[in-house]
């Protein structure tokens, strides 16, 4: 019997009770499990003590998960670092996910980044975000409902094109659904190399894939892992993940 794959998901820094924690929403990595037939392995945000090469060396792929803070300005390339810092913030995150996923890519593993996952690759490649995207004219509100129901926050919001000839189009096979939308960040300029994969009808930017990538690099704005088990496209997604890591067509049911 063939061991699962071991993906790796960098954490969350935060505060419980007076001392730094770190934190990683059971969704996303029972989505990894339940839909993508892997084993999640959640990494601490351990600026300066966590050796990237080796970490990287030792899992089949990485997965950037979504959070509650925003990524830092101060990442970005020069050119796009007069932007003001919307807190919350996670610059220890930040710290590691930006360096994480050049040596993600300089070692060939797959990528799949979920809401500031797609944020965090498209600044680790020198793009840059709005910080606040339903401030910008033309731009609809992508922020979460106001609701105490879960349900209700992660439930359908609009609708996504996805573009032809791309992984996501491969990997779901549907060009139009709708999905969940909870992000005050947004992709503005794009990060070097980086595809259009889906936009919302606004023309916000919902996915992005890196073709130059020797294995696949994928990340999507909205959160396919809610409830993914439940969704035929984030199945789907998950789905498609997994082969990307085998590198050939399976059937997660036969294992």
């Amino acid at each position: 019997m063939r061991l699962k794959p071991l993906v790796a998901v960098p954490s969350d820094l935060i505060n419980v009770d007076g001392h730094e924690s770190y934190k990683c929403g059971d969704k996303y990595v029972r989505a990894l499990s339940e839909c993508a037939g892997v084993v999640p392995l959640v990494i601490p945000v351990l600026e300066g003590g966590l050796d990237l090469r080796s970490l990287v060396s030792r899992v089949d792929a990485v997965m950037l998960s979504g959070g509650l803070s925003n990524v830092h300005p101060s990442l970005m390339a020069t050119a796009h670092q007069g932007q003001p810092v919307i807190e919350p913030s996670d610059l220890r995150r930040d710290r590691v996910t930006i360096p994480l996923i050049q040596e993600v890519l300089d070692q060939g593993k797959p990528l799949l980044g979920i809401c500031r996952g797609i944020q965090e690759l498209n600044v680790a490649l020198g793009g840059s975000l709005h910080p606040l995207v339903h401030e910008v004219a033309g731009h609809d509100d992508h922020r979460e409902p106001k609701s105490d129901d879960v349900e209700v926050r992660y439930g359908p919001n609009h609708e996504i094109e996805i573009m032809p000839g791309g992984v996501l189009e491969d990997w779901i096979g549907e060009t139009r659904f709708m999905v969940n939308s909870l992000h005050w960040q947004a992709l503005n300029q794009l990060g070097e190399g980086l595809r259009l994969e889906a936009r919302a009808p606004d023309g916000v930017v919902e996915a992005v894939s890196l073709p130059s990538a020797t294995r696949p690099v994928v990340a999507v704005q909205w959160h396919p892992e809610f409830q993914a088990i439940k969704n035929r496209q984030s199945r789907a997604l998950f789905a498609g993940f997994r082969r990307a890591i085998d590198g050939e067509t399976i059937s997660l049911a036969a294992e």
